[in-house]
């Protein structure tokens, strides 16, 4: 008897990182997020723009991890400074954490550049509660920003992000 090894051949191929955010997406929708995290990450080594690090950043916020997610966003402002979708994150994310004033600092630079985006209507909903008289009895938060120019809270930032420093660059807007 004359026995032939056969290797069975596998077709490889090569997935992107769409293929991963879709399947990441199929999770979030079933609210397994933290199976999800995994082709992220696997987005994230294929693909290191700014679109894998957003959605982990939301995942984060999704899994109620406020400082990862902020440190995210974070990783992502040390890029691109004008990433609108950070601000309105991070406004998110310190909402959560409790603070307030870094909350409405973020979210304040949102609505200046996406004036008219759906989030900013949101955004100012939040700041209009916040403001109003009755939010924690009486006490009032007042933003007196009308024009935000926070470039060199940004650029300081950036320079701890360089460094290594994560924790400190998240702690500037606290």
């Amino acid at each position: 008897m004359n026995k032939t090894n056969k290797a069975a051949k596998v077709l490889q191929f090569n997935k992107d990182a769409d293929f991963y955010l879709d399947m990441a997406d199929e999770l979030i929708e079933k609210e397994k997020y933290i199976n999800a995290l995994t082709p992220i990450r696997r987005a994230m080594k294929i693909d290191d723009g700014e679109e894998p690090r957003l959605r982990c950043a939301e995942l984060y916020f999704l899994m109620e991890q406020y400082e990862m997610s902020a440190l995210m966003y974070f990783k992502l402002l040390a890029k691109n400074h004008k990433l609108s979708d950070c601000y309105y994150g991070l406004g998110q994310n310190y909402y959560y954490l409790s603070n307030l004033e870094a909350c409405l600092h973020n979210l304040n630079i949102f609505m200046t550049q996406n004036p008219d985006a759906e989030e900013s209507y949101d955004a100012e909903d939040l700041i209009n509660e916040f403001e109003s008289s009755n939010f924690y009895d009486g006490y009032k938060l007042v933003h007196p920003i009308e024009e935000c120019d926070f470039s060199d809270t940004i650029t300081y930032a950036q320079e701890l992000i360089s460094s290594g420093a994560y924790l400190d660059a998240i702690k500037i807007n606290s």
